[in-house]
């Protein structure tokens, strides 16, 4: 029988040293994406698009941080 914690089952990281923080930060960012739309044309699908109105999400990709607004220290 193989034991579970061979396969690395129950092994979780070590917590924090005692001056590691937790920080909440709010940014600006840009990204592509390839999403679905709905639409009777290709002008309609790109108005929908670009008013945020896709149907689904199908990829996330080439995130970039472009601004940092806001940052705070948060209780873990």
């Amino acid at each position: 029988m193989i034991s579970t914690q061979e396969i690395g089952a129950g092994s979780y990281p070590d917590t924090p040293e005692n001056d590691i923080k937790t920080f909440e930060i709010e940014t600006e960012i840009s990204a592509k994406m390839k999403i679905v739309v709905y639409a009777k044309t290709e002008e309609e699908a790109i108005e929908f698009a670009e008013e945020g109105k896709n149907d689904d999400i199908n990829d996330i990709y080439d995130i970039k941080i472009e601004n940092i607004e806001e940052i705070k220290e948060v209780n873990s």
